[in-house]
């Protein structure tokens, strides 16, 4: 009974509406919006994340290659932005690939269309030292494993100035 019980919550946690917990990642010395970097979006354009100075952002990493942690940090991402529209909530969504060196904006068009990604979310690659800087604000490190990267899998809210304000770790 009580082994039922802690599969139907441990389900529950996984598939309910995001649950957060207090800031775990660490806090950036500085704006998340100062950094200088440079990335480029799946259209080849080159984007950098103060574009969004004055919004919430919303961040997370994946990898086009990923079948397994990375469509579950896509499902929850899903979540949070439709509980964002419910409760009448703004922010940008922004997904950078955690492997630069093969995932370009013709792979990051790819993952778009075939994992339905909505059009507003801005798909990002960036070069390794910073998708390294980026991945160490959000405490996601990934480490190569035969063909493919191990990681955590979080998705961080930024406040309005660029300072991390929540964090959803994705089980």
């Amino acid at each position: 009974m009580v082994r039922a019980a802690l599969l139907v919550g441990l389900w529950l946690a996984a598939c309910g509406e995001p649950q957060w917990h207090a800031t775990s990642a660490p806090r950036a010395e500085r704006s998340l919006y100062s950094y200088p970097w440079v990335w480029t979006d799946d259209q080849g354009q080159s984007v950098q994340l103060s574009r969004w100075r004055g919004t919430p952002l919303v961040v997370t990493a994946v990898y086009t290659a990923c079948v397994d942690t990375c469509p579950r940090t896509l499902a929850k991402l899903r979540a949070l932005s439709d509980q964002y529209t419910r409760e009448g909530k703004r922010a940008e969504f922004v997904v950078v690939t955690l492997d630069p060196s093969q995932d370009g904006p013709a792979e990051l068009r790819s993952y778009r269309a075939k994992h339905q990604v909505p059009p507003a979310w801005h798909l990002l690659r960036g070069g390794e030292a910073q998708t390294a800087q980026l991945g160490g604000m959000l405490d996601i490190h990934p480490m190569a494993m035969d063909a493919h990267l191990v990681h955590e899998s979080r998705i961080i809210v930024f406040d309005a100035t660029g300072v991390s304000s929540a964090v959803l770790d994705v089980l």
